[in-house]
């Protein structure tokens, strides 16, 4: 039987019958743990290569997130590869195609205030230099404050829950963005105060 399960492996445990657990208990909790060991290791592939891969392209999502709140569109637009494109959480079927058009669009935009909280992200490497970034997103927005006069401000009732899903593309020894997917998918309508 053992045989016919693949990973599986057969321990005699010396003293015991059919109810080992019972009988020998550390000595099954030792070939257990000894099994468990064997095999997280063997499923552990994932490189050092991998890794380095996927902190740098959430890296470079968390950046770009953050200079959309804080207004850097040009060092935003320059997240994103020349021929990049991207499809706003507002707008998800509209094509906004290349840097320069993608600049446009965030400086063409209405001032306010906004913090796009990012959780749940998880990279999936295509390959050495092509990965996608799926991210959930949290949105909260407020009128732009006076620069100098206002530390805060109250924000929006509503606040927009969706997605981002980035495809990087490695660029002359940098991760970029050659596509952003955005979606929103909840939108909580609460109170203003």
């Amino acid at each position: 039987m053992q045989q016919k399960i693949h990973g599986s492996e057969l321990v005699v445990i010396d003293g015991a019958g059919h109810m080992a657990p019972v009988e020998e208990p550390v000595e099954v909790a030792n070939a257990l743990k000894h099994w468990l060991q064997k095999n997280r290791q063997a499923r552990s592939d994932q490189t050092i290569e991998d890794m380095l891969i996927e902190w740098q392209c959430q890296k470079r999502v968390t950046h770009s997130i953050n200079l959309l709140d804080q207004g850097r569109w040009q060092a935003l637009a320059n997240c994103y590869t020349e021929d990049g494109v991207l499809f706003r959480p507002s707008a998800p079927t509209v094509k906004i195609e290349g840097r320069e058009a993608i600049l446009a669009s965030f400086t063409s935009r209405p001032a306010k205030e906004t913090c796009h909280v990012l959780a749940n992200q998880e990279t999936q490497i295509i390959n050495a230099k092509h990965a996608v970034v799926t991210s959930r997103v949290v949105l909260f927005a407020a009128n732009k404050k006076v620069d100098h006069i206002e530390s805060m401000v109250q924000a929006n009732a509503d606040v927009f829950i969706g997605r981002f899903v980035d495809e990087l593309k490695m660029i002359e020894g940098e991760w970029l963005i050659a596509k952003r997917q955005g979606s929103i998918e909840l939108h909580y309508k609460g109170t203003a105060c």
